[in-house]
């Protein structure tokens, strides 16, 4: 058992060391790509990249920061409807009971479209940093 996992871990870090070396023209330093901790953040990051596109990111933030919504996500549920926010905002097929924001468009090429139509500018400021 204990060999098993030790020949598992080596392979890992060999596997690592070799990408490390072939990549460090891209700035991966050697102690990253040989830190098992790192391997599993580089994993947790590419499942992220791949579950939550750019586009649909937008769309989440712009249904929880909505002017009308902001008191509906502080208090936890919709003043409208009473449904749990934000909950509700996080779900992809729901719409704002106001009609503040419709379902998540997840096709990339729409959204364009639809930002064509609908032009949003999103300001994020940092206070007390």
């Amino acid at each position: 058992m204990f060999s098993t996992a030790l020949l598992v871990f080596l392979g890992g870090y060999s596997i690592c060391v070799g990408a490390a070396y072939f990549a460090s023209p891209s700035g991966v330093r050697f102690a990253d790509a040989a830190n098992p901790v790192k391997w599993v953040h580089f994993v947790e990051g590419v499942l992220m990249r791949r579950a939550l596109e750019p586009h649909i990111i937008e769309q989440l933030f712009i249904r929880i920061n909505d002017f009308e919504c902001r008191e509906c996500v502080a208090a936890g549920k919709c003043k409208e409807c009473g449904c749990k926010m934000p909950e509700r905002a996080m779900s992809f097929k729901e719409s704002c009971s106001k009609g503040n924001w419709g379902p998540i468009i997840t096709d990339l090429e729409e959204y364009k479209k639809f930002r064509e139509v609908v032009p949003i500018k999103i300001e994020i400021e940092y206070e007390g940093v």
